[in-house]
């Protein structure tokens, strides 16, 4: 009856979802207070996700780590580098933690990871992380999955859609690029489509005349 919150801030909640009330606060910076010196761990570490896997709440952090905090006191038992940026999204099944996120890549910033990082809850060790290509699986009901590489260099697929009529596939990269997939034969267009509805455009801002006193 008691869920436990946390967010971008330096303290957790537990709550009492029948009553809806708060039971107790934890302040985040003193359950990781004896890691500061070794891990040089920042003192504001928020956590943005958090998931039960085991006998430890899986809280992901920030700037990339993965604290595992007692289910009695929410303690910090361990830590773990699991990205060296951004942990994007994670899941905990039994005693497994899989984690997928960005790291800083030289000359092109932050880049979304090719590889799904896995941590064994039991033996407290990474276990080696599971290659995901730039492919994007396909299943057909009534046959078997396929693979089909998307061709995005040096970026990653933002988004995609696909025609109401099943017969083309539009990617968009985070370099604003379009790539449309289809069979030529299929891909068929309206004739007369709607036209497209742009943002407003904003005002211009009005000229200034700058002075020594402005």
């Amino acid at each position: 009856h008691e869920v436990l919150v946390a967010g971008c801030q330096e303290t957790m909640y537990k709550i009492d979802v029948d009553k809806g009330v708060i039971t107790s606060t934890v302040c985040v910076l003193s359950m990781f207070n004896d890691f500061l010196t070794d891990l040089q761990l920042k003192a504001d570490a928020p956590y943005t996700l958090m998931k039960r896997g085991g006998q430890y709440i899986c809280a992901g952090t920030a700037d990339g780590y993965v604290h595992f905090l007692d289910l009695i006191n929410y303690k910090v038992a361990r830590t773990w580098k699991a990205h060296s940026a951004l942990i994007n999204d994670m899941d905990a099944r039994s005693d497994v933690l899989v984690t997928c996120g960005w790291s800083s890549r030289p000359q092109h910033g932050y880049m979304l990871d090719h590889l799904a990082n896995v941590f064994d809850l039991k033996t407290m060790m990474p276990l080696p992380p599971v290659p995901f290509p730039q492919a994007l699986p396909f299943k057909d009901a009534s046959q078997a999955p396929s693979m089909r590489h998307a061709n995005v260099f040096d970026t990653h697929i933002t988004s995609l859609d696909i025609a109401p009529s099943g017969d083309a596939l539009v990617l968009a990269d985070a370099q604003c690029a379009m790539h449309l997939w289809g069979s030529p034969n299929k891909i068929q267009f309206t004739e007369y489509g709607s036209p497209t509805e742009f943002a407003d455009q904003p005002a211009p801002t009005p000229q200034m005349d700058w002075s020594a006193d402005m």
